[in-house]
């Protein structure tokens, strides 16, 4: 397997904060803005709804909730909001790592990345 590992530091009121971020690049490419299918129209049979959408044209925007991961190996579902399609960490405006539920609020313009979790529905 793959990794990326990024350790990020800042010292608030004092405290040293750490920030660890691990990426699994095994079988996880740079998705190409490719989807034509909105989100909440993918079967709820394929699992998992890994992908990337440009809102307002891909999917509306809008509140998505998951139920969370996909079974898997390393159950997490990761989700992000970016303001373009570069994959450039600059462009990340909010993300989760998780293994519980999730709800998302995206906005026209935006795209929206998903990997290891459970079709996303409408809120």
């Amino acid at each position: 397997m793959n990794t990326a590992l990024k350790i990020i530091g800042a010292i608030v009121g004092g405290l040293l904060i750490l920030v660890l971020a691990v990426a699994i690049t095994k079988g996880v490419p740079k998705l190409p803005h490719t989807n034509t299918a909105p989100v909440a129209e993918l079967p709820a049979t394929a699992g998992s709804t890994d992908g990337q959408w440009l809102i307002g044209t891909d999917m509306p925007a809008g509140t998505y909730r998951t139920a969370g991961p996909a079974d898997s190996y390393l159950p997490q579902c990761y989700w992000e909001r970016t303001s373009d399609a570069s994959g450039e960490f600059r462009a990340i405006i909010a993300n989760s790592l998780t293994e519980g539920p999730q709800s998302v609020t995206v906005q026209i313009g935006e795209y929206f990345t998903s990997r290891g979790c459970l079709p996303w529905q409408p809120a």
